[in-house]
């Protein structure tokens, strides 16, 4: 995925055998499909959703997909600069 743009990674300052990886802007931009495909196989397979879906999913039910989008996007974009920073 580093070499179609999706992700990439940043070494530790202190410890160059750690990396940090995150997604790049290109990555980030996949989000809305794969929360697209993670609703439709709710909706269409009845596979019992792990907790982080089940939390996913609550927030989408409550607040809408678009709202979901935005919130997760926003956060993690936050987190993200305190990687690279």
């Amino acid at each position: 995925m580093r070499s179609h743009g999706i992700l990439d990674f940043k070494r530790d300052v202190n410890d160059n055998k750690i990396k940090y990886y995150y997604l790049t802007d290109s990555g980030i931009d996949l989000f809305p499909m794969i929360m697209n495909l993670s609703l439709w196989s709710r909706k269409h397979l009845h596979v019992e959703p792990g907790p982080f879906s089940k939390r996913d999913y609550a927030l989408i039910d409550l607040n809408g997909l678009d709202s979901f989008l935005k919130e997760t996007t926003s956060k993690y974009i936050k987190t993200r600069e305190t990687i690279l920073n």
